[in-house]
């Protein structure tokens, strides 16, 4: 993860620089138009903050959310709309 990716997210300023200067550096292939950037090992520092493995179980997560973004169910007691009507 690069500095770059972290203020394209929705993370405030202020967080990721503190992210920055306590995230360790990665270690491992990189993408060559990012090649020339300092990146971050976002999983190991998530590990460290929450626990073994749930950085990438949020992955994970993440990953299947995406796949099946169409079928999502909906949160229970939200409403829910459909054809423009909100049902509840």
């Amino acid at each position: 993860m690069t500095e770059l990716d972290l203020r394209h997210s929705l993370i405030p300023d202020e967080l990721i620089d503190e992210m920055i200067r306590s995230m360790p550096e990665h270690q491992g292939l990189d993408m060559q138009e990012d090649r020339h950037l300092p990146k971050y090992d976002y999983m190991t520092f998530m590990d460290k903050l929450i626990g073994p493995g749930a950085a990438a179980q949020a992955q994970a997560r993440h990953t299947g959310a995406q796949a099946s973004a169409g079928a999502a169910a909906p949160v229970p007691g939200s409403p829910v709309k459909s054809n423009g009507v909100v049902r509840h």
